[in-house]
């Protein structure tokens, strides 16, 4: 990441609202024998081999009817639109708690799937 830059990650919710034009990000923290290797490198270079991460979570109140946002209509097309029928905020987060495996899989039912998640859950399986 260049220097003087920030990353924002964005979820299913902004998703939502914003009618697919901005993609929600997965965030999983992997360490692989690439990652190992870089930070033995970056050791024996005597180079700071830390990093800050700061999260934030943030949702909207539970009750808030979340769909695409007719201000920018001009950023998604009628047809993205369709696949984010409104639903309320709490929804929206139960799913993706629940498509994520942290919610048991009797706790809460959805109408409403998320295909984003089949391939991770997938390879998951294969391992």
């Amino acid at each position: 990441m260049p220097d003087g830059c920030l990353i924002l990650q964005s979820g299913i919710t902004f998703e939502h609202i914003t009618g697919g034009y901005v993609h929600a990000g997965f965030h999983e923290v992997v360490c692989t024998e690439q990652t190992v290797a870089a930070y033995e490198k970056a050791k024996a270079a005597e180079k700071i081999t830390w990093r800050v991460s700061s999260t934030l979570f943030a949702n909207f109140r539970y009750d808030v009817e979340c769909k695409p946002i007719p201000e920018i209509s001009h950023l998604y097309s009628e047809e993205a639109a369709a696949n984010y029928p409104t639903r309320t905020a709490y929804d929206i987060l139960m799913t993706e708690l629940a498509a994520t495996n942290m919610l048991p899989e009797d706790e809460y039912k959805s109408d409403v799937t998320y295909t984003q998640y089949e391939e991770i859950k997938e390879s998951q399986q294969a391992l």
